[in-house]
């Protein structure tokens, strides 16, 4: 929502697709050729779920790193935008130099307790 207020406000529309990641897989080539599609979002989560068959969520598997890498790459060879989650700011450091262009740096929840716990970790300093 941050980035589409962000590029209302310059003047610019991003289209960004979001889909069933076994779908997206099989056709991500055919999907990216789409006219007016920016770039496609992976939800490295739900990439855990699908290519486990349900059996984990785990983000950070090596099968979804070797996932979301594919997915970089093509979208860098159709010259669209690759963007997903990360937890952590140094993960999202990683998966910009993996080659992903627009991230979500931790939810919402996540950023709240984090600077909840700062604040009483300040506040309890001697």
């Amino acid at each position: 929502a941050v980035v589409r207020r962000t590029a209302l406000a310059l003047g610019l529309i991003l289209s960004v697709l979001t889909t069933p990641m076994a779908f997206a897989q099989a056709a991500l080539d055919e999907i990216l050729a789409v006219p007016g599609i920016d770039g496609v979002l992976v939800g490295p989560s739900d990439l855990s779920i699908t290519l486990s068959n349900g059996a984990h969520v785990d983000a950070m598997h090596p099968d979804v790193d070797r996932a979301l890498d594919h997915v970089a790459a093509r979208c860098k060879a159709h010259g669209k935008a690759a963007c997903t989650f990360a937890p952590s700011g140094d993960r999202a450091r990683d998966l910009i130099r993996r080659g992903y262009d627009l991230l979500a740096i931790g939810t919402d929840i996540m950023q709240l307790r984090a600077g909840c716990k700062a604040g009483i970790e300040a506040a309890r300093r001697p």
